[in-house]
């Protein structure tokens, strides 16, 4: 079959999947796709549009630099198929999103975990150094000694844990 043959109007849906459109052909096309509301035809309207813009893209490029009216025509036709691309790029960038949001707070609430285990460790073994050293009769000043060493704190900071300790505040 010729394709130059073909009479334009009746044969628009063949001659589009040609690489040999003209100008007024591909704006006529582009109108009557536009047209097309019915679910079923829009989506064949859809995949011949689709072909004839890949087989005639630089149709295509001069008419969307010549003026707005290929742009305007494409997105209207497309609009329904961009929307669905963007609201499925936001869902993904959404469930990206809160995955690394939930990764960070389960880390926050691990580290918390950990150090809260941490002091809990340290305080069980300041009260049994507090407990033995006294046991063998330690001084409150040779026990705040060993505890600044083992805990790597001031003797300040020692003394204080034995106060806390001798007060009741230290309970485990």
């Amino acid at each position: 079959m010729v394709y130059r043959e073909l009479d334009a109007e009746s044969h628009m849906w063949l001659k589009a999947l040609s690489g040999h459109m003209k100008k007024q052909e591909m704006l006529d096309f582009l109108e009557k796709v536009s047209e097309i509301t019915e679910q079923g035809k829009r989506e064949f309207a859809d995949s011949v549009l689709e072909v004839s813009v890949r087989a005639n893209i630089e149709l295509v490029e001069l008419l969307r630099k010549e003026d707005g009216i290929m742009s305007e025509a494409l997105m209207e036709i497309f609009a329904p198929e961009i929307k669905k691309i963007v609201e499925i790029q936001v869902e993904e960038r959404v469930k990206r999103a809160e995955k690394q949001v939930q990764e960070r707070v389960e880390k926050q609430v691990q580290e918390r975990v950990e150090k809260q285990v941490e002091e809990i460790t340290d305080k069980k073994r300041i009260v049994q150094l507090i407990v033995t050293a006294r046991r063998y009769g330690a001084s409150n000043k040779q026990i705040a000694d060993d505890i600044s060493v083992q805990f790597a704190c001031s003797e300040e900071a020692a003394e204080e844990k034995i106060k806390e300790y001798d007060e009741g505040l230290i309970i485990v």
